[in-house]
Parts: structure tokens; sequence; C-alpha cells
């Protein structure tokens, strides 16, 4: 095992090249308001230590710190926030993976202060994604495998992560085994993202005198290890909780005996936790307790439920379709026709889908349809006193919800 070696950013003055990869850069980062590169670092397997040394490093960690020296020290950027990510292959347990992936990100991020103070400086945040199923996909997605369609049918699949690279090792007669291995180094990366304040930026472009980036007509280049630079769109939220409301019960719609009622409004408020990338929980509540309609009739109600939800896109974006299981309970009393008061529970099987509407919102649709129990005491109301008129034991099978929710999700 090799000690750290400083590896300092060369020093000399700006050529042709240089120039334009620092003019291209700064125009990215106004287009964009952020630059990222990639480092595929090689280690010894289960360790995290960067290494000049070993490997292809020195030529990675090279441009490395060309990207550096203009993304970090140039005097004319403005740096908000630094964020260090790093990812293992998918070879191993998952629990070592995501233990090995942070331990590269916060020695990565060691290895930079010891140039660059980036701790010192800027707010930084050093992630470890874990085995990098996403760019395995990638890679098996772009190569010309005569097996490749199998293997993406087993990745988007069911299963154990041990159980999808048994079965790609089989590919091709034994031939996936031998290129898995040769896909996983490129797996084993850290990210550095550098967010930038673009007003500040053209604030010093202003008051230097310089003209504005967007006048030079520079095009943006395609270097090494910046993975022909991100592309504009912003990548999608990897979630991990979320605040709903469903605007079915809000409206003061209610299903009560299999049919849709209109009542009085219903406030309610969902907290979901997203896991696993393919598992989340929703906990639910809703309350009401006053009067509606012309003849003031009284609607109490209370619901708590929760819903684990399985999603069968296993992207971590919990986007798309979902299947759940539920549990409700809660109490009511209702004044209307007959009145009634006494305690209830659900449970049953729920289906839906959640449409993004941006990076943080979107709509959930969804359904609830399953068992029900609830033991309704009847009273009569002669005021000032209300009289018990019995007993009534409730049970039946049906549709007992429906969501149009709307959320805010929160991630990285």
């Amino acid at each position: 095992m090799h000690s750290h070696i400083g590896f300092a950013a060369p020093s000399y003055s700006l050529g042709d090249k240089d120039r334009q990869y620092r003019d291209s850069l700064r125009s990215y980062i106004f287009d964009n308001g952020f630059a990222e590169v990639n480092c595929y670092l090689s280690y010894p397997i289960g360790d995290s230590l960067v290494d000049p040394d070993f490997g292809n490093n020195s030529s990675e960690l090279s441009v490395l710190h060309r990207f550096l020296r203009y993304a970090l020290e140039d005097t004319l950027v403005c740096v908000q926030a630094v964020t260090i990510t790093g990812y293992s292959s998918i070879d191993g347990s998952y629990k070592v993976n995501e233990r090995l992936a942070l331990s590269r990100a916060t020695r990565f991020l060691k290895y930079l202060d010891a140039d660059y103070h980036i701790s010192e400086k800027y707010p930084v945040e050093a992630n470890g994604m874990g085995a990098d199923w996403e760019k395995f996909r990638e890679l098996i997605a772009a190569s010309d495998y005569s097996w490749k369609e199998d293997a993406l049918r087993i990745i988007d699949g069911t299963g154990t992560n041990e159980w999808k690279k048994m079965q790609i090792a089989y590919l091709g007669g034994g031939d996936g085994h031998k290129k898995m291995y040769e896909l996983y180094p490129q797996l084993r990366r850290v990210e550095i993202k550098i967010a930038y304040d673009v007003q500040c930026m053209k604030g010093k472009l202003h008051r230097s005198g310089l003209p504005e980036l967007g006048n030079f007509g520079i095009p943006v280049l395609k270097l090494k290890a910046m993975n022909k630079l991100p592309l504009k769109k912003r990548p999608p939220l990897y979630p991990v909780f979320a605040l709903s409301t469903n605007l079915v019960p809000a409206s003061g719609v209610a299903v009560y005996n299999n049919r849709f009622h209109y009542r009085t409004p219903m406030p309610n408020l969902s907290a979901e936790f997203f896991f696993a990338r393919r598992w989340s929980v929703l906990a639910s509540g809703t309350y009401s307790y006053w009067k509606f309609g012309k003849e003031r009739h009284f609607w109490g109600v209370s619901a708590y439920s929760a819903e684990p939800r399985f999603w069968f896109r296993g992207d971590r974006h919990y986007r798309g379709l979902y299947i759940g299981a539920f549990g409700q309970a809660g109490d009511f009393d209702i004044q209307y026709k007959n009145n009634d008061t006494g305690r209830y529970w659900q449970a049953g099987l729920s289906a839906g889908y959640y449409l993004p509407l941006s990076r943080h919102w979107g709509l959930g649709i969804g359904l609830r349809g399953g068992y029900e129990y609830a033991e309704k005491k009847g009273y009569s109301i002669d005021p000032p006193h209300n009289y018990y008129d019995g007993t009534q034991y409730v049970r039946r099978w049906g549709l007992k919800g429906v969501e149009f929710s709307i959320g805010y999700r929160f991630g990285r």
C-alpha cells in the first residue's frame, strides 16, 4: 500500500488549447450553473485509498487536476458548493459496496484537500452510492454483445442483485462472466460536481470589462474525463422523503358504503419514505369534525393508515406504476339521515401511478380496495341529551379509497 503523494496542478502559461478549455468550461458553467467530472480511479480490490501510482491513476488524476485548476482556481468563478460521490462495482455484497463507495468519496476529498483545501473554502458533501447498477446497465446497453437484450431483461426484472449477477454470468455460454469483470473498472469511480453562483460570475465579468462568454462563439469541448460534458438537462431526483395531500377527500368527496358521496372537506397529510431502489412506505392521516350542507349535517371522521409500496421501475426515481398493501383505522361520528358513531378498520391492496411535474413536484393517482369492519353505535338526539339506540356490526368488501394527490419530494 502506498502513502498519499501530492499531485500538484501544473503551472504554465495558457496556450491555445488551455485557453479554449478554460473558456469552454466557463461557457458551460454560465449556461448550467455547475460543472462535473468523473474520475475513473483504479483501486486494489476492497480498497479506497487514492494511489496516484496504481494502475492508470496518474493519467486520470492529471486530467482531474486540469479540470480543478479552472473549475476552482479561475479568478472568475464563484463556487457555491462541492459534491463528491463515490461508486463501486456490482461485485460484492450490497452493504460492503455501500461502505466502500462512501469510503472512496471521503478519502478522495481528503486527497483533494491536500492541494486545494476544498473543505476549508466551500460547503462540501461526500456521498456513497454503492454498487452502480445504472452505469452497468448503460454499458451493457451500449455494447454489441450477442446476449445484450437478455442481460437488460435480467437487470430490469425482479430478483436479488446476487441472482442477477449469476444469471448474466451464464449468458453467451459463460461469456457474460468474462465481460462483467471487464466492465467492473468503469463502475469504480468518483464524481466531483461543483455548483456556482452565475450572477456573481457575471458581476465579475462586468467589473472587469470583459464581454459575455456567449459573444465568443466558443464550442463546448468533449473532454476525455468529462464524458462529453454533462447534459444541460438536470438529472432526475433520487427521492428520500416526500410530503403530499390527497385532493379527493380534501375537496369533500368521501368513499362510503362503496359509493362516492359529497360531504365536508377532510384535510389530510401523507409522508412517504423511499428505500432499497424499489420500496417505499406511506403514512397518512385524515381528519374532519364539522358541519356541512344547508341542513348543517355533522361529519366527523378520522383515518390513520400505513401502506408499503413496490415500484416496478427499480431505478431509485420511484416514478410510474406501483402496487401496495394498506391498513387503515379510525373513528367516526356522522349525523346524516341516521346518527352513528363508532370505530372501524380496513385492509387491502392498492395500485397507482406517480407522474412527475418537475424535479420535486408530482401527481399521484391510485385506488384502494379490500375489506372493512365497523362497529356502528346508533343514537337519537333529544337536546340536551343523546340516547343510545343499539349497535350494528358492518362487514363489507369493495372500494376503500381514491387518490389524486399532489406532493413534494426531498432527495439528492
